[in-house]
């Protein structure tokens, strides 16, 4: 997280440092100041092997600055906050894996898990480098542009709820299989929650695609309407050489609290990656 909030510093010293080199050349230059404000429709994109993946609405805000080459063409540099929402929904989950108990007795834990839910949420720091073109028009144009967009996490969590959990606990020394008690963690679970961890996602990159209409409101302001479309280019998780278990039985523990991972640590999912797409209001200021 510190090494991403230097990056942002360090990337908003650059912008500020190449907007005053050229804040003279401004002054023949057009220069255009936004606020930027918008819907989207989040997708943080898994390959699931099964189950399958509800996007969810999100938001995004910024200041944008556009230095214009011509009365058509301008370089935009923009800070904005974008949040992102995905729900991954499996219906029935059946696993079993080789571990130990408490008291270091071999046995087989065996689970299901029906109504699987895993909702995903991550907050983003975006700066956008973007190239716009713009018609000739008084009043009304229509603008496209096109760039590159880095993202830094600043916070990115998942929280698993889960309608059934039935787990129990093969001994095979012993040719019994164990359904309680739940102190050992065997049993029925209804209704699980658990707490929300942490996910530790890299730096996202995508590219940014917007087209749209561009009103003049008077010399000196105008609003933009558009639509956009991110598509992410990187994946933000790394895929760990030996995946983890889904439902982790702490062998440590007495009494057992039951674990839960993240999908994207596991073998149902992998390559995570951030898109989004949606609608884009902006009120800009001329310098003219």
């Amino acid at each position: 997280m510190k090494v991403y909030i230097y990056h942002i510093k360090y990337l908003t010293g650059v912008a500020i440092c190449l907007l005053g080199c050229r804040y003279a050349e401004a002054q023949q230059r057009k220069l255009e100041l936004s606020v930027t404000s918008g819907s989207t429709v989040s997708w943080i994109s898994q390959e699931l092997k099964v189950g399958e993946t509800k996007n969810k609405n999100g938001v995004l805000f910024g200041l944008r600055s556009s230095l214009y080459l011509n009365d058509n063409w301008s370089l935009g540099l923009e800070v904005e906050y974008q949040s992102y929402r995905s729900d991954v929904r499996l219906n029935n989950v059946r696993d079993s894996y080789n571990t130990t108990d408490f008291d270091q007795e071999p046995f087989e834990f065996r689970y299901t898990a029906n109504s699987y839910n895993e909702v995903q949420r991550i907050e983003n720091i975006n700066v956008p480098v973007t190239l716009q073109y713009e018609t000739d028009g008084r009043k009304v144009r229509f603008y496209a542009l096109t760039g590159v967009k880095a993202g830094f996490v600043i916070n990115g969590t998942t929280q698993t709820r889960i309608g059934s959990l039935v787990t129990s606990g093969y001994y095979p020394q012993y040719n019994a299989e164990l359904f309680n008690p739940k102190f050992m963690g065997f049993g029925t679970f209804n209704n699980v929650k658990s707490a929300q961890k942490d996910l530790d996602a890299k730096m996202a990159w995508s590219a940014t695609f917007e087209s749209g209409i561009k009103c003049f409101l008077n010399k000196k302001n105008a609003v933009y309407f558009g639509l956009f479309f991110d598509v992410g280019m990187n994946y933000i998780v790394d895929n760990e050489p030996t995946a983890k278990q889904l439902i982790v039985y702490p062998s440590d523990e007495y009494p057992v609290d039951l674990q839960y991972n993240s999908l994207s640590n596991t073998p149902y999912a992998e390559k995570m990656r951030l898109s989004s797409f949606g609608l884009k209001m902006r009120y800009s200021f001329f310098n003219d």
